[in-house]
């Protein structure tokens, strides 16, 4: 149960006045966030909602379209021309005066005026493939991200995958944290592959790299993640011939890692061969410039996460293997067994202090079974530490070691200070590489079941995360984890962190309306009733795919 509250925590932690602006014309207008109209621009949040909202509306007619998907205005996603912000400051400066009511009304009129005609269906004949990186401990959940992708049988691609790992049977190797060692196993466990057809033609592939259970994989530093995945897409693209049209698909921290790999590959395309094939990022809800609730857990002593990172903080420093003779043995042991139960406290506190009755009660109902697995591979040994007080123990120290460490960088990095020292020295591809940025926000005068299932541990969960957020940090736009202007790629501030980092080409398509985890998957914390997040993850996805087609040009 400790571990299991630990890690429920770490995934919620993913939980001035008018500024006058000018226009081309260097002609005052309004200091209204709302001033820029889309005749001014924001034609790509548009198009991007004609086709969701056609998509969906033909598959299903039970829910408004426009409650899962909002058109941001012009103002809150690009900066003018001749007075860029130049600095998170002045954006998120911008962004605390934003009410989500004002976004939803806005969106709702522009829907309402603007989509009346049918999106243009006819694009260019390349298929875009998607390369998807998942967030942080996205090992330790059973569900697929966009599993109902993965439950569509009549898949081209995913065909053309089992007859190549059947034939050839490529390899890779992966930590395993019960052998605590790297071992060699089948490729085709180490990714998901499909692709959809649409109107007899394959409109997108989608290639997931999964990090399995207790690889480490998702967790810990992420540079050390993008290495792995760096190798492993270098192996897949030329199994399945694939040669262009490659884009990185990022959710939030999923998006760390994927810049961080095309920065090592822009500085060494050599080593890289994937590179040349890759035209674009796509971020979901990523982590590109940090989150203020992070920053909160990681050095707010009134949060009770604070003291459980302390201890853990201090067990990695403090906590030896048993070596000398048996009385250094006994005190080393004795020691080890305090800040063990340290950290005991501290989860058990962090449980009892951090989370409110409804969580409290959602937790019964769930089935967290490879929790339970990880507790046994990690905690269970040492109840039998003196069945072999030496080796055995010792083995067993290092491996809680390593997935505490493990939880504690990935929790440090994603951390407002760290992104910004990464972008300061960190350059990314310019030119004509393309950065969509889809952020997200729950609405809290929208939380119908219809939108979320509310008995759902991940709803209860989420919903005090978004509450917390917009009371601590002023910020009505969040997802519970994620404000959305840390989660858009903000060419000049870019470009003022790093000189070397040229100004990019990014389009922000859409706000889509649910959670963190909701617009990926459906269900985090599954409970025994079976519920699913209703959000239409496999809608956005053809969307998503059309949008991108629109975009690429024509051979």
């Amino acid at each position: 149960m400790i571990l299991r509250y630990f890690l429920i925590c770490v995934f919620l932690t993913l939980n001035c006045g008018p500024q006058q602006i000018r226009n081309e014309n260097n002609s005052q207008v309004s200091s209204s966030p709302f001033s820029w109209t889309l005749s001014s621009g924001g034609i790509d949040a548009l198009e991007f909602s004609s086709y969701f909202n056609d998509i969906y509306r033909n598959e299903n007619s039970s829910i408004k379209p426009n409650r899962f998907n909002y058109i941001p205005p012009k103002s809150l996603i690009d900066h003018p021309t001749l007075l860029p912000l130049k600095n998170l400051k002045q954006v998120s400066k911008m962004y605390k005066k934003v009410r989500i009511e004002e976004i939803v009304n806005e969106s709702n009129a522009l829907q309402k005026r603007l989509l009346t005609e049918k999106p243009d269906y006819s694009l260019s004949s390349e298929t875009p493939t998607f390369v998807f990186i998942n967030g942080l401990a996205s090992e330790f959940v059973e569900t697929l991200p966009f599993a109902e992708l993965f439950e569509i049988k009549n898949s081209e691609l995913a065909e053309k995958w089992a007859t190549i790992v059947e034939q050839l049977r490529p390899m890779d190797h992966v930590f395993d944290l019960t052998l605590n060692a790297e071992q060699n196993i089948p490729l085709k466990e180490l990714v998901e592959v499909r692709s959809l057809v649409q109107n007899n033609h394959t409109l997108f592939n989608f290639i997931y790299l999964k990090p399995i259970y207790r690889s480490m994989e998702s967790i810990g530093t992420i540079a050390h993640s993008a290495q792995i995945y760096q190798r492993r897409i270098d192996k897949i693209l030329p199994l399945l011939g694939i040669t262009d049209n490659v884009y990185l698909f990022g959710h939030s921290r999923g998006t760390a890692i994927a810049l961080e790999m095309l920065s090592n590959a822009k500085d060494d395309p050599a080593k890289n061969p994937w590179f040349n094939a890759t035209r674009g990022l796509i971020s979901l809800s990523g982590v590109i410039f940090g989150s203020e609730m992070v920053d909160s857990l990681l050095h707010d002593e009134k949060k009770p996460t604070y003291n459980q990172l302390h201890a853990i903080e201090v067990f990695l420093d403090e906590a030896h293997i048993l070596d000398g003779d048996m009385g250094q043995k006994a005190k080393i042991f004795a020691h080890n067994l305090k800040l063990i139960g340290d950290l005991g406290l501290s989860f058990g506190a962090m449980s009892l202090k951090g989370y409110d009755p409804e969580i409290m009660k959602a937790l019964t109902q769930t089935t967290p079974h490879q929790l339970k697995e990880l507790f046994k591979v990690i905690i269970g040994p040492f109840l039998k530490w003196n069945q072999s007080p030496g080796q055995f123990y010792n083995e067993n120290l290092l491996k809680l070691k390593i997935f505490l460490q493990g939880i504690y960088e990935g929790l440090n990095e994603l951390s407002s200070q760290s992104r910004i020292t990464w972008w300061e020295r960190h350059s990314i591809p310019g030119g004509d590489f393309l950065y969509y940025a889809i952020p997200t926000s729950m609405n809290p005068n929208d939380l119908s079941e219809d939108l979320y299932h509310q008995d759902t541990l991940d709803f209860k969960a989420l919903k005090l995360g978004y509450l917390a957020f917009r009371k601590d940090f002023g910020f009505d736009l969040n997802d519970s984890q994620l404000p959305m202007h840390r989660t858009i790629f903000w060419p000049h501030v870019i470009h003022q962190l790093n000189m070397r980092s040229p100004l990019i080409k990014t389009k922000t398509l859409s706000v889509l309306a649910n959670h963190h985890w909701g617009v990926t998957m459906q269900t985090v914390q599954e409970t025994r009733a079976k519920t699913k997040n209703p959000f239409p993850r496999l809608a956005f996805l053809k969307a998503l795919a059309y949008k991108i087609r629109a975009d690429m040009p024509t051979p």
